[in-house]
């Protein structure tokens, strides 16, 4: 009997899996998901011979370093760092893994978080789709451990198969990492609407540090009130294009613009939206860089 046989959120998740499938349009998706603009987008970056262009800078991943300050951090986690990965996509960027796997090891971490959307398309789901991430997840080493979220593109039958490789995925659940800190992770807040972060900290003593680990910034104020210290998320892309004078049309996110781009704070909780390592829609960047993050622990 598999573990999420008894999640709470399984007849909902896979009834909206069901219509992802079919492709039936899924109320609230938003454009994201209207095919016809992601035909129109690629075949106009062809025309005028920037497809290239773009993929060369999804391709152009960026190391960036932040510093993640918690009150009354623990002395043992002072100075630990995290490699934080995101809507990775890899089956759908030719070349990336190896790319992935040759900058990742030259970083150095303690423990790795992966906020969602290890797969390109969000269609019927297929193993072979996740054999650059699974790839990329054998390769990571990792003193404290590997932890990720679903984000709309996942299906919760890659929960397993991550697993099984050495990710431990989160579904409206808590991991004690010990010495007062704590990982929180829900499902996809976006899409399928089946995030609960009462359950995801329930049980976590009052004055632990909390660090919640969920695909979009979509759920920051309830996040607050359930007492996070960090918000960690993706799902934006940073835009994934910007154009000049008028910036990043898009953010696909149903949440304040402030919240949608790098650093954010709300009311004393502080976070991070990650401008995402891959790429998806189309496999092309312009004005937003991919990016791996590294954060590093230290007392605020």
């Amino acid at each position: 009997m598999s573990r999420l046989d008894s999640y709470s959120k399984l007849e909902q998740r896979l009834a909206i899996q069901q219509k992802m499938a079919a492709k039936t349009k899924v109320k609230g998706s938003g454009f994201e998901n209207l095919s016809f603009l992601h035909t129109i987008l690629r075949k106009g970056l062809k025309t005028f011979s920037l497809d290239q262009k773009g993929l060369e800078n999804v391709l152009d991943v960026q190391i960036v370093e932040k510093d993640m300050y918690l009150p009354n951090l623990a002395e043992s986690w002072q100075g630990k760092k995290i490699l934080h990965l995101s809507d990775t996509h890899l089956d759908g960027i030719p070349g990336f893994v190896e790319i992935l796997k040759e900058k990742i090891s030259q970083l150095s971490y303690d423990l790795c978080v992966w906020t969602g959307d290890f797969r390109f398309g969000k269609g019927a789901y297929h193993e072979a789709s996740m054999q650059p991430t699974v790839e990329l997840l054998q390769s990571l080493k990792c003193e404290l451990g590997i932890y990720g979220v679903l984000g709309n593109h996942d299906f919760i039958d890659e929960v397993e198969l991550l697993e099984k490789h050495g990710m431990k995925v989160l579904m409206n659940e808590s991991h004690d990492l010990g010495d007062g800190l704590y990982l929180c992770g829900v499902d996809d807040p976006h899409l399928y609407l089946c995030d609960d972060i009462t359950a995801a900290v329930k049980g976590i003593p009052e004055k632990a540090l909390k660090v919640l680990l969920i695909h979009s910034p979509e759920k920051i104020e309830e996040a607050q009130a359930h007492g996070i210290d960090y918000y960690l998320c993706g799902h934006t892309h940073g835009g994934q294009i910007s154009l000049p004078l008028i910036g990043r049309p898009f953010s696909n996110a149903r949440c304040k613009r402030k919240f949608a781009f790098g650093e954010f704070e709300y009311k004393g909780m502080k976070g991070y939206t990650h401008n995402g390592t891959g790429a998806s829609s189309v496999a092309a960047r312009f004005g937003c860089p991919s990016e791996i993050v590294i954060f590093n622990l230290k007392s605020s």
